[in-house]
């Protein structure tokens, strides 16, 4: 982890609050060699170091307000994913903010949408957190733990709505794409001799 916080510090992708980050998980790619005589040497080929964010003691989820740095052989920096915004605070009221019947009525409708073929839906307790959509947006968010059965199987899910009646974080994740993927073909590539 020192090691890590090196690298972003001497990049230039240290955040601007450190404090807001904390290690969510440490992992990596192990290999093994084996020489002549059969002795098999194991070692590290990466070590993936996970940052997350914390926001006053709670948690960021959601796609952004992660920073993954990739080590090599002896700490060498391979490489760092950044998705991580500085943070400008913008004050809400008591108003801004849904009712506990709003929440419970919204993690339903969200449930049965999001789950429409299940037998059964049954939502936990809603527990307030902080969501980051990836797209500039960090905003309170109602995060709710289900058990749901398909076929008579249990399944667990987890809800997130927004806690603003106004939001404007992209909370659905849903955008299609633009385009269709290029199939590949037995076609040379341009430029290569055949």
């Amino acid at each position: 982890m020192r090691r890590a916080l090196q690298h972003l510090r001497a990049t230039g992708l240290l955040p601007r609050n450190a404090r807001e980050m904390f290690v969510q998980h440490v992992g990596g790619l192990r290999m093994a060699s084996l020489d002549e005589s059969g002795k098999t040497t194991e070692f590290a080929k990466v070590t993936s170091v996970h940052f997350g964010r914390r926001i006053g003691g709670v948690n960021v989820s959601g796609p952004g307000s992660k920073i993954i740095v990739h080590l090599g052989e002896h700490g060498r920096l391979v490489g760092v994913t950044r998705r991580w915004m500085e943070l400008e605070m913008q004050a809400h009221c008591a108003n801004d903010l849904l009712r506990a019947d709003e929440v419970s009525s919204e993690v339903t409708r969200d449930l049965q949408t999001t789950h429409s073929g299940a037998d059964h839906v049954r939502g936990g307790q809603p527990s307030l957190g902080f969501y980051d959509d990836g797209k500039g947006r960090i905003e309170p968010a109602w995060f709710t733990k289900a058990k749901l059965s398909y076929k008579g199987e249990q399944f667990d899910a987890l809800s997130v709505v927004p806690a603003l009646r106004k939001s404007s974080a992209d909370f659905v994740q849903c955008e299609t794409a633009e385009k269709q993927p290029v199939a590949a073909t037995a076609e040379p590539v341009s430029g290569q001799d055949d």
